[in-house]
């Protein structure tokens, strides 16, 4: 027993450091044998995905397809491998694990692999949850966030259905054609829904410290949100300060803690001018990178050459692009 553990510790190991190609259009399952060998420990130890997990997949997903030994026990080929490790970077780049078996099963068909949406109709999604708000149905809100993070990357339902979501929930509150009191539920529970995929993002892994908050007087947080949950699922390690930012205590943990950047949003014509008195300050006593959007930049174009920092964009993608690019540049990465 112990010479058969020690066997399957060695190919675990081999199939570890094997390198997998696993970038779009790349991907041929067919190339790997498919000769079962491995066994659920040895492929689990290969690929860092739990036995558990691997389980839960070919039950709901009839994917990886492990044969059986005399004994009824799963054996795994170096193709059930490939599929998985597939499957697992798929999962971590934050594609739901519906999706990627969707992905693979037009690759196994001969169709040429797409990180697009895959025909996932975002506009009807976005409808049905503004009716639920409409409706104050928190169950029904909850299920349709669930339902999209199926099939789409946290990014996608952030920046397609969350957050348009609460654009027009605000408008029809101002328009009048939306109560107060469902405006405060469908705020409330989809800012929560945010919340909490920022709580469950795995450790970070950069050494660099990300502060991001909102102007002084700025008291709508979600594209900062937004923001922060996009750079700790890029393995940041980012400190969310949240709506108002007093300047003062800013500038202290700033010198204190010595962070990379420093990321500020704001949506309106004053507080971009708070925002600039205090990007000013942090200018003469912070040494770090500072940086800033939201919704009053993308208003008024010219309004960013008028503050000191880096523009990072019009949305929180393409903020966490240009603040990555930036970050790279200053440590010399190329």
């Amino acid at each position: 027993m112990r010479r058969r553990r020690s066997t399957y510790a060695f190919y675990a190991q081999r199939l570890y450091n094997a390198d997998v190609d696993t970038r779009a259009g790349s991907f041929d399952p067919k190339v790997y044998p498919d000769v079962p060998l491995y066994n659920i420990q040895a492929v689990s130890t290969a690929t860092s995905v739990p036995a558990i997990t691997l389980r839960s997949w070919e039950r709901r997903y009839g994917i990886p397809r492990p044969k059986r030994d005399a004994k009824g026990y799963r054996l795994y080929s170096e193709r059930d491998i490939a599929v998985v490790q597939w499957l697992r970077d798929k999962v971590e780049r934050g594609v739901g694990i519906s999706r990627a078996v969707h992905m693979l099963e037009l690759i196994e068909r001969g169709e040429p692999e797409s990180d697009s949406l895959v025909t996932f109709d975002f506009e009807s999604l976005r409808e049905r949850l503004l009716e639920a708000v409409g409706r104050m149905d928190e169950a029904a809100m909850s299920r349709i966030v669930a339902e999209a993070l199926m099939v789409a990357t946290v990014e996608e339902v952030s920046l397609h259905v969350l957050q348009p979501v609460l654009y027009d929930v605000g408008e029809r509150w101002a328009d009048g054609t939306m109560s107060v009191t469902a405006e405060h539920v469908g705020s409330n529970l989809l800012r929560a829904h945010l919340a909490q995929l920022v709580r469950i993002t795995p450790p970070p892994y950069h050494s660099a410290v990300i502060i991001v908050g909102c102007a002084p007087g700025e008291l709508h947080d979600i594209g900062a949100l937004m923001l922060a949950l996009f750079l700790r699922r890029r393995g940041y390690e980012v400190i969310y300060a949240g709506a108002n930012i007093e300047p003062e205590s800013l500038i202290r943990d700033a010198q204190r803690l010595q962070p990379a950047a420093i990321c500020l949003s704001a949506s309106t014509a004053k507080t971009a001018a708070s925002l600039r008195d205090l990007l000013s300050q942090l200018q003469d006593q912070c040494a770090c990178l500072l940086a800033f959007g939201g919704k009053a930049f993308n208003d008024q174009r010219d309004l960013a050459s008028s503050l000191q920092g880096t523009y990072l964009g019009a949305d929180a993608s393409t903020a966490t692009e240009t603040l990555q690019k930036s970050l790279d540049t200053i440590a010399g990465i190329v």
